[in-house]
C-alpha cells in the first residue's frame, strides 16, 4: 500500500501512514510512530489505544502487538499502541515531553481524514505504569499545578473535541504521586524519577490535578494487580480516592469511577497476560453495551 499523507489541520505537521501487514497499520506522527490493528467492520466501531509504561525509559509499541491482537480479538474494535519519546542517557528529555507525544497521538487519531479505519469520535485509552501516569498528566488538568503558568507554556491542554471523544480511560498500576513512590522505594529516585522529571517532584503528582473546565464525565477505571511489588497499590487508592472527589466536587455520577483490585495477581507486568486483555475487553465491551 502507498503511504497516505495526512495532516491535522490544527498543527503544521504531516503524518504518514502505511499498511505494513494485513490489518496493521504503522503511522509516523510528529516525533514518533504508532501502529493501528483493525478489525472487521472497523470502521464504525470505537478505538481503543494503549499506551504503555517502562518508567519513561523504556518499552516499544512492538512488545505489545500480542495484547493489541488480543484486545481487538475479543472486543471487535481496533486498537492502536503507541510510541513516545523516551529519557535515554543524556538527551535530556523531562516529563511533560513524554505525554505531549501522547498527546500529539490522540490529536492525530481523531483528526484522520475521510476513510479512518475506526470512529474517531470515541476512544477508549489504556495506560499502564508510567502510561497511566501520562494519560492522568492529560485529562487532568496540570496546568493547575502551575502558578503563575511558565513562560514556555510547558503543560498539557487537550482540545474540547478530544476530551468528548474519551469514552473512558483505564489506568494500571500507575504512577501517580512521585513524592510517595520514593517514599516507599527509595531507590526509584536515582533509578528513573530524577532523569525524567524537573523538581519540586510535587508539580507532576496527579493526584494534586483538577479535572479539566470542559472535561466530560467519561469513564475511570482503576487497576492493580495484588501480586505486584513494583509499584504499590497506595498509587491507585490515591487516584482512586481523588477521582472520586473531582466527581463529587462536579455532582458527576461517582459510579463511573470504577477501580479491579482482585481480578490480577501476577507481577507488574501483568499486561503481556491474556487475563488482563480479557479485563480490559469486559469493561470496554460493557460500556459499549450501556452507552
Amino acid at each position: 500500500m502507498t503511504p497516505t499523507p495526512m495532516r491535522d489541520p490544527r498543527y503544521t505537521a504531516t503524518y504518514v501512514c502505511a499498511k505494513v501487514r494485513p490489518r496493521i497499520a504503522t503511522c509516523s506522527y510528529g516525533n514518533e510512530d504508532l501502529d493501528v490493528y483493525d478489525a472487521p467492520d472497523s470502521p464504525t466501531r470505537p478505538l481503543i489505544v494503549f499506551v504503555h509504561g517502562g518508567a519513561w525509559r523504556a518499552e516499544r509499541k512492538e512488545q505489545h502487538s500480542a495484547l493489541a491482537i488480543r484486545i481487538r480479538d475479543l472486543t471487535g474494535c481496533p486498537v492502536a499502541v503507541l510510541d513516545y519519546r523516551l529519557t535515554k542517557g543524556e538527551n535530556g528529555l523531562k516529563h511533560p515531553g513524554h505525554a505531549k507525544d501522547v498527546l500529539d497521538a490522540l490529536r492525530f487519531l481523531t483528526a484522520w481524514p475521510d476513510g479512518a479505519p475506526f470512529d474517531a469520535t470515541r476512544l477508549y485509552l489504556i495506560g499502564h505504569s508510567a502510561g497511566a501516569h501520562i494519560l492522568t498528566s492529560i485529562f487532568l488538568d496540570a496546568a493547575a499545578s502551575f502558578t503563575p503558568l511558565p513562560a514556555d507554556n510547558d503543560y498539557l491542554r487537550p482540545e474540547h473535541s478530544l476530551l468528548r471523544a474519551v469514552r473512558g480511560i483505564a489506568i494500571a498500576s500507575g504512577i501517580y504521586d512521585l513524592e510517595k513512590l520514593i517514599a516507599t522505594f527509595p531507590e526509584y529516585d536515582k533509578r528513573f524519577v530524577k532523569a525524567a522529571f524537573r523538581e519540586p517532584y510535587e508539580f507532576w503528582n496527579t493526584t494534586r490535578y483538577p479535572l479539566h473546565g470542559e472535561a466530560h464525565p467519561h469513564r475511570w477505571h482503576v487497576i492493580h494487580s495484588t501480586g505486584d511489588t513494583l509499584v504499590d497499590s497506595a498509587q491507585s487508592e490515591a487516584i482512586f480516592a481523588h477521582l472520586k472527589r473531582l466527581y463529587a466536587e462536579r455532582q458527576w455520577d461517582e459510579a463511573r469511577v470504577t477501580k479491579d483490585w482482585d481480578t490480577l495477581s501476577s507481577g507488574h507486568h501483568y499486561v503481556a497476560l491474556p487475563q488482563f486483555a480479557q479485563l480490559i475487553a469486559d469493561w470496554v465491551t460493557n460500556d459499549m453495551s450501556v452507552y
